[in-house]
This record gives structure tokens, C-alpha cells and sequence, in this order.
């Protein structure tokens, strides 16, 4: 079962950044709208099912959710790879705010 294309906005960038990791760019969306699209992201990650050799394989994911307000795009990014990794230290399959 594939993840909905609803599942983010019309207009939203997701991109590959390497290995297991995306950024998704929310073009005129306040923080606390960013979390609502990254929390039905998180859900819709969460509630997959993938198949490995015949074996059904469920996966989690964690984020950082980060304003571009806060500065340039590398300050972003630091900022919100800082939050995923406090996600991560926190128990995974969460998000946290960039502080």
C-alpha cells in the first residue's frame, strides 16, 4: 500500500536529501500548519505496510520541523536535522521543533 499523494499539499516540495533522508518544503504555511502536514505524513509512513520477501514490514518515521523565518536555507536545515535528531533521542516516530 503506497502513501496518498494528498497525503501533502498541492505546491509542497519533498526531496531526497541522501540515504533515509527527505526535506519537505511547505511554501506559505505557518509552523503550526507545517506540523499538521508532517504529522499526516508521520501517520501515513506509520500505517504502511511493505513487503520484504513475502514478510509485511512496517517502518516509522521521525522529523524536525523547522521556520525558514528562522534564517537562511542552511540555518533551516541545521535547525531542523538538530529537531530530527532529538526526535530520534526521544523515542523515534515523532516530531520535534526546531528550537
Amino acid at each position: 500500500m503506497g502513501m496518498k499523494r494528498a497525503t501533502a499539499r498541492g505546491g509542497d516540495v519533498v526531496s531526497r536529501i541522501g540515504g533515509e533522508e527527505f526535506a519537505v518544503l511547505l511554501r506559505h504555511a505557518s509552523l503550526e500548519q507545517a506540523v499538521v502536514v508532517c504529522e499526516r505524513l508521520r501517520h501515513a509512513i506509520e500505517e504502511m505496510v511493505i513487503m520484504v520477501d513475502g514478510r509485511a514490514v512496517r517502518v516509522t518515521a521521525s522529523g524536525g520541523v523547522a521556520s525558514i523565518d528562522d534564517g537562511g536555507s542552511k540555518a533551516v536545515m541545521r535547525s531542523a536535522d538538530a529537531a530530527l535528531y532529538r526526535a530520534k533521542r526521544d523515542g523515534r516516530n515523532r516530531l520535534r521543533l526546531a528550537a
